[in-house]
């Protein structure tokens, strides 16, 4: 194996793909996919597909709530195994005042941007950390915000949706003696289960999502709030607005619909965006662990991964 390769899973300048394994963030993880696939059986076969079978009302709510189930499950994926904004090894200021001193992270050894935060758990720096979300199982940064913000989104939807389709069906067995509600105790106590879900879930979700938006809307995070940085707050107008929106979501600032779709995020000037650029690779071409502490370099430059 060559030196420097990145091989396995974890989140260490050496790992190739971006996993936390943490045991607690792990066991949340899991929870959360268990309780949307538990939400997903119960309404497509206790509910819609006893009530409306194939009808073009069932049809067209076995579309949207599978939809949106599917998109809150690929988001959370996407928030999960992508690197947040992870601060590689070789990274340097933009712009090095002559006579200064760049901000330095003890425990990564290495550059720390303006607006990177280290997180403990993950053993990394990451770019415009907001927290650590077990629920995801990750540090919620630069790179997978955008991510995050769709599951909250996507949950909450199909909370709601859950809890409307529920409402009807109940509402429409009002007065019936029999032939309303199919599956017995049993099915009758899957469904209150998905209230239950729906409600504590749909509630949680919604305060997540006034918080980021928040975030988002001010280009702060709740790190900066507790710090009490939080001049962006101060800052308004709608160029603001689509300047901050675009740098969670990608692209240029204008809505698009991959915005609502958990893809890969890019930026037009991705350094500025990330706060450092990369210093020159160590002979070889990539960094290594004994490289970032001797401080070798070369003529090749080292990748920058985003996301």
């Amino acid at each position: 194996m060559a030196s420097g390769e990145r091989t396995g899973c974890g989140t260490k300048p050496r790992n190739k793909v971006w996993c936390n394994t943490d045991c607690c963030g792990s066991v949340c993880a899991a929870i959360s996919w268990m309780i949307v696939l538990y939400c997903d059986y119960v309404i497509t076969f206790r509910v819609i597909m006893p009530w409306m079978a194939f009808s073009l009302m069932g049809l067209l709510n076995l579309l949207l709530f599978n939809a949106g189930s599917g998109l809150a499950l690929w988001s959370h994926a996407k928030a999960m195994l992508t690197d947040p904004g992870a601060v590689p090894i070789g990274a340097k200021p933009l712009h090095q005042i002559p006579g200064t001193f760049p901000r330095h992270c003890k425990r990564c050894s290495g550059y720390k941007p303006p607006r990177a935060h280290h997180c403990s758990i993950c053993e990394r720096c990451v770019v415009k950390m907001d927290h650590h979300c077990p629920w995801v199982n990750n540090c919620v940064g630069l790179a997978n915000q955008k991510f995050f913000l769709l599951f909250l989104l996507y949950v909450f939807l199909i909370s709601c949706h859950a809890l409307a389709l529920i409402l009807a069906r109940f509402f429409s067995c009002v007065g019936k003696a029999r032939g309303c509600v199919g599956g017995g105790a049993s099915g009758n106590l899957l469904v209150v289960g998905v209230v239950v879900c729906a409600c504590l879930f749909g509630l949680f979700t919604l305060c997540m999502l006034c918080d980021q938006s928040h975030s988002v809307m001010t280009n702060t995070t709740g790190i900066d709030r507790l710090k009490g940085h939080d001049e962006g707050s101060h800052a308004h107008g709608r160029a603001v607005m689509w300047s901050s929106l675009a740098e969670v979501f990608g692209g240029e600032p204008a809505f698009q619909l991959s915005w609502l779709l958990p893809t890969v995020v890019t930026w037009p000037d991705p350094d500025s965006v990330a706060g450092y650029c990369m210093a020159p690779a160590p002979k070889g071409g990539r960094w290594g662990a004994d490289d970032a502490m001797d401080g070798d370099s070369g003529d090749d430059m080292a990748p920058m991964d985003y996301v």
